[in-house]
């Protein structure tokens, strides 16, 4: 298997993907309907159930992919699904093969997988760094609109205006991203340093194009770690190179900032935190926003105080690339952010 990672800038990423053209995003649905046939078709041949890795894992990614072929249709970017009939004559083994280059090439690491990755870049972003890493957007608004319209791309948080010059810079701190990933949380309860948290699943017609992209690019991560890691099945379709890691090495780390929750990317477990209603706890408290941000460092030695603007620059670029996922509260009152890490 021959995989060539991704080394381009923001910029040409655009240039190449023209993710307003909706050819570009029928060619990769018909990639993951692939991948879901292949998948569905394994778990019948072997009779696996949701109890083992295999099959726990390879019905995540058929739900995964089957959202992201529903979310298709509703946006007309599909009119039918494809019947692959090459697989016929294919043994269950190499269906499995197939399947499993197959998920490696949508992996938002490789180069195959570039709308993918722009689709991922758009998670969470402010205004401000959105305009700093697609500026041909900026420029080309009924673009910038086709994509919204497309992937589900809306704001999200929008801070108070404000009476005086600073207001633009302010506003340009306002959220956009997917409404269903990641979700938002809300504080069950707790005491100051250790706090349960609910992440919440999104209703049906809140959910979208993009949001069902980064959700399948999650189950993609836990297939290509079982494979590395030899798991279940898997052990037989063993990767030269653990993709997941590669691809997380290579992404900027919080600066001096530190998470709230850091979960394994490609363990089971992520795949509930942005699909069910999940609840678990964290030690230290989500950063509160009351016109400033009251912030501690990696290793809780001082507290620091940061406005939005510092706060969301310090974050974007690990947010953007992966690295970290950043929750904004629903919650009535002070606004709260939660950094969940992946590593």
């Amino acid at each position: 298997m021959s995989i060539d990672r991704i080394e381009i800038t923001s910029q040409e990423i655009v240039d190449s993907v023209k993710p307003w053209e909706d050819s570009v995003w029928s060619e990769v649905v018909t990639r993951i309907e692939l991948v879901r046939k292949l998948s569905n078709e394994i778990i019948d041949a072997y009779k696996l159930s949701g109890e083992e890795i295999t099959g726990f894992i390879l019905k995540a990614l058929c739900q995964r992919a089957l959202e992201v072929i529903n979310q298709a249709r509703r946006k007309r970017v599909i009119a039918e699904e494809h019947q692959h009939q090459e697989l016929k004559s294919l043994s269950t083994s190499d269906k499995f093969k197939m399947l499993i280059d197959e998920v490696a090439r949508l992996f938002i690491g490789v180069k195959d997988a570039m709308p993918l990755l722009f689709a991922w870049t758009l998670r969470r972003v402010t205004q401000e760094y959105l305009e700093c890493l697609y500026p041909q957007l900026k420029e080309q608004k009924n673009k910038l609109e086709k994509v919204k319209e497309l992937l589900g791309f809306t704001e999200l948080f929008r801070p108070a205006e404000r009476p005086d010059d600073l207001d633009v810079i302010v506003q340009s701190q306002t959220f956009l991203g997917y409404p269903d990933y990641p979700p938002k949380f809300s504080v069950k309860n707790g005491d100051e340093r250790r706090k349960e948290i609910v992440v919440e699943r999104v209703e049906e017609e809140r959910r979208t194009f993009g949001g069902a992209l980064c959700r399948f690019i999650d189950a993609v991560a836990c297939v290509l770690k079982a494979c590395y890691q030899q798991r279940g099945l898997f052990a037989y379709f063993k990767l030269p190179v653990d993709l997941v890691y590669e691809y997380w090495k290579s992404t900027p780390t919080l600066q001096n900032l530190h998470c709230n929750v850091s979960l394994w990317w490609g363990h089971p477990r992520f795949l509930e935190i942005c699909e069910n209603n999940c609840t678990f706890e964290i030690y230290r408290t989500p950063w509160i926003f009351q016109g400033n941000i009251e912030v501690r460092t990696e290793n809780d030695s001082q507290a620091i105080t940061l406005t939005l603007p510092d706060f969301t620059r310090r974050v974007m670029p690990s947010v953007i690339s992966g690295y970290a996922e950043l929750l904004i509260s629903k919650d009535e009152g002070d606004v709260k952010f939660l950094i969940l890490c992946r590593y």
